[in-house]
């Protein structure tokens, strides 16, 4: 497995890695699901149906972010004008959205912890707003087409040595199975629960979201990706995905 992970982090220029020509294979593969390229806030904001959708998800999984404090911090730090955010379509439908944003964080106001914590990491991207709508057809593909489409454009477009969140416990495991490790913890008074921050570096996201993907022989994939010849891992997986 370690000479597969070599394989996939070796080069130097790791945005014209192999990996890359995978991952933008896999996305153009799901044709029924289009991930948008990188948009500013105002330009999803602009999108039909997006505010309707980020209202809802909010409503439904997060319902803090709509008090007054979450609010201030969110302006205070001019967060939607510098977050980056990427949208998911199905049916002409927005299914999916997942938000990157870089230092300052907005988990780093939640506590003092968090705050001495985050200082650590300037040079990462804050990723927070992953919501797949219920509606989805398989809400784990738009997730992972999601944060394909993210890590794809961070690691190749900015300096950024990967990306850090906050999670609730009944979440981490989701957040695990992308690659991110656990730093750190603590309980934040102004939600009333325990958050956990994970990160992960660049390689470490992408070998394990490729990991997840591609589950067939060693040696195998590692011929398929040198040829450029995909479809025959990608149409094994389709369906399983």
């Amino acid at each position: 497995m370690r000479d597969l992970f070599l394989f996939f982090i070796h080069p130097k220029d790791l945005g014209r890695n192999l990996s890359y020509k995978v991952v933008r294979s896999f996305i153009a593969h799901f044709s029924d699901i289009e991930i948008t390229s990188e948009r500013t806030h105002a330009e999803v904001m602009a999108m039909q149906g997006f505010e309707e959708f980020a209202y809802d998800q909010v409503k439904e999984r997060a319902p803090y972010l709509l008090d007054e404090d979450h609010r201030a911090m969110a302006k205070k730090i001019e967060l939607d004008e510098r977050s980056t955010y990427f949208i998911a379509i199905e049916n002409d439908q927005i299914v999916g959205s997942v938000r990157l944003t870089p230092y300052l964080f907005e988990f780093s106001l939640l506590s003092e912890k968090f705050q001495k914590l985050s200082q650590g990491y300037q040079d990462y991207y804050e990723i927070s707003r992953l919501y797949i709508s219920s509606e989805a057809k398989s809400r784990r593909r738009v997730a992972q087409l999601l944060l394909f489409q993210a890590g794809s454009w961070l690691f190749n477009a900015t300096q950024a040595k990967g990306i850090i969140g906050i999670c609730r416990e009944e979440r981490l495991r989701y957040f695990k199975n992308f690659g991110m490790n656990i730093i750190g913890e603590d309980f934040v008074s102004l939600r009333g629960a325990k958050y956990t921050v994970v990160c992960a570096t660049q390689s470490e996201m992408l070998f394990k979201a490729l990991a997840n993907v591609y589950r067939s022989n060693k040696e195998k994939l590692i011929s398929q990706i040198k040829t450029g010849n995909f479809e025959e891992i990608l149409n094994a997986r389709k369906t399983k995905i």
